[in-house]
């Protein structure tokens, strides 16, 4: 199975149709299907949560993290981390910028005086906003945020 990841519009850890197991479920844009194409990557066993973890680190998304599975519940976090990593990153290359996603994305939890502006921009749904904000931040302090 091969996944475009500049067309991976979502991911998730879900039970799967049955309600039984939990899956990572990887939406992707696809010229063939309106509705896109829905990647499932069971995480019922050792080597279903292996070929996740080397698919999510097939994507190269420069993180802090090293891509583990821990817990349910970190792994949905790590999830959501990635993702909103690239978007971002998406974001960054579009505005033809060389600084890490996660750089940004660090900037972006704590780099305005306690305001965490990942939520912000899940609440009001425009992330494009508070990444460049956040580049902005990241250029005026030539990289030293939180020192």
């Amino acid at each position: 199975m091969k996944i475009n990841k500049n067309n991976i519009t979502g991911m998730m850890l879900s039970n799967n149709t049955t309600g039984e197991l939990l899956s990572v479920y990887v939406h992707e844009e696809s010229p063939e299907s309106v509705d896109g194409v829905v990647h499932q990557f069971p995480l019922s066993n050792g080597f279903e949560i292996h070929k996740c973890n080397e698919f999510l680190r097939s994507l190269e998304i420069k993180d802090e993290f090293e891509i583990t599975f821990m817990s349910y519940k970190q792994y949905a976090n790590q999830l959501q981390r990635l993702m909103t990593l690239m978007l971002i990153q998406r974001l960054l290359d579009a505005a033809g910028s060389d600084v890490a996603a996660y750089e940004i994305y660090n900037v972006m939890l704590d780099g305005f005086k306690g305001q965490n502006l990942v939520v912000k921009a899940e609440q009001e749904n425009d992330l494009q906003k508070y990444v460049m904000m956040a580049l902005n931040k990241f250029i005026e302090l030539d990289g030293k945020v939180g020192e």
